[in-house]
């Protein structure tokens, strides 16, 4: 009897397995990246010699793994994620013409419970860091068009396990080269967005999966009433395309395993001082590919020390 439920064990977790590698789309459809964290003032950085902190946090509940047909893929399939993330930005005293230059961090901590065929699984902790060395900063003369260039680089950190249904780091490095943008069109509407790819520079070491590269876009414009400068209304979104094909040795990933997803959404700003901004928004997905169908919530915080 012990040995039977040994066997089924095993078997229960390869068949884990299978669902939540070989048959997914870039390992789970996920990116280091967090999809859906831009669209507010995205172009716009400290002053030279400030420092910015953010604080990004993030609740999704998922209930369907979308295959390459955008049919539920995943018996059973549920999955929470919560992230609190911290950011810290820093303007250099330093000045060329239009340009500025900055350096940035962040440390996410994340919180990802899944359920799936019967069996559930949470884990928490530190995740992927990440490092974002130089921010090549413009605005131009009459102050109302704002952007940046820069690239991250995601280090693989945090304890994962593949036979575990959840996990809460991605187990491989990536770089993200990123170009981000604020227009401010007149004193009511602006509109910002960022826009990258992100390059997976290895396979996940314990699965074997190879990732593909990722085009994401976050669109947004936001409008200012005349009576009330403090508060902004937004529409947002995002839209992600993969660029060829993930890839695991001995394994045929159906589609090419590539993950796609329009998201529209809207977002609150509200600015208590010069130095103190919240932000809440929500984005839903209505086309999912090879990835959960997410629906996340954002509340961000933005102080500039």
């Amino acid at each position: 009897m012990k040995n039977s439920r040994r066997l089924t064990r095993y078997i229960y977790l390869a068949l884990a397995a299978s669902f939540s590698h070989a048959a997914c789309a870039t390992e789970l459809g996920l990116t280091n990246y967090p999809i859906g964290v831009n669209g507010i003032l995205d172009g716009v950085y400290p002053e030279p010699g400030k420092t910015l902190l953010l604080n990004y946090n993030m609740y999704n509940k998922a209930d369907k793994f979308k295959d390459d047909e955008g049919d539920s893929a995943i018996p059973g399939f549920e999955n929470t994620t919560i992230v609190s993330s911290l950011r810290i930005i820093h303007t250099w005293n330093y000045v060329a013409g239009p340009f500025t230059f900055s350096s940035s961090f962040s440390v996410p901590w994340t919180r990802s419970e899944t359920s799936m065929m019967g069996r559930s699984d949470t884990e928490q902790g530190i995740g992927n860091i990440n490092l974002e060395p130089l921010h090549v900063n413009y605005v131009n003369s009459s102050k109302t068009f704002f952007a940046s260039a820069y690239s991250n680089f995601f280090i693989k950190n945090g304890d994962y396990d593949s036979t575990r249904l959840a996990n809460y780091t991605q187990n491989y490095d990536t770089a993200s080269p990123i170009f981000a943008y604020t227009w401010f069109i007149n004193g009511n509407w602006s509109t910002s967005g960022t826009l990258g790819i992100e390059f997976p520079l290895e396979r996940n070491d314990e699965t074997k999966y190879k990732s593909g590269d990722v085009f994401f876009a976050h669109p947004s414009i936001e409008y200012t009433p005349s009576s009330n400068r403090k508060l902004h209304f937004g529409l947002a979104g995002y839209y992600i395309k993969q660029l060829n094909n993930d890839s695991q040795p001995g394994v045929r990933i159906p589609g090419g395993g590539e993950t796609r997803a329009v998201a529209i959404g809207t977002s609150v700003r509200y600015d208590f001082t010069r130095d103190l901004m919240f932000v809440l928004k929500y984005d839903h997905e209505v086309y999912s590919r090879n990835r959960a169908e997410t629906q996340p919530l954002w509340l961000e915080i933005a102080y500039m020390l």
